[in-house]
């Protein structure tokens, strides 16, 4: 498994963890991955946080031509960029 840390402009962070189990003797698999990101970006008021999941197990029999894998990915993100598109203030 691993665990990595990114930082970049405009308060942009990334953090992600990943862990692999390869093949056991008797065929199946692991893989997962957890990520969250978040920033203040680039133009104001376009801020967000967003959150990944990635999981798959997978089987693959000894002596077989077949495997049977199954996936789950999710992608959450929260930020201000629809708020600030229907938001109007009078100038006024």
């Amino acid at each position: 498994g691993s665990i990595s840390q990114m930082v970049g402009n405009n308060g942009y962070s990334k953090t992600v963890a990943s862990y692999n189990s390869g093949k056991s003797e008797s065929g199946w698999a692991t893989s997962v991955l957890l990520s969250k990101w978040s920033g203040n970006g680039y133009i104001n008021n376009t801020s967000g946080e967003g959150f990944n999941y990635f999981t798959a197990i997978g089987y693959a029999p000894e002596g077989s031509k077949h495997e049977l894998n199954f996936s789950f990915f999710l992608f959450v993100a929260l930020n201000n960029i629809f708020y600030d598109l229907f938001y109007f203030q009078d100038a006024h």
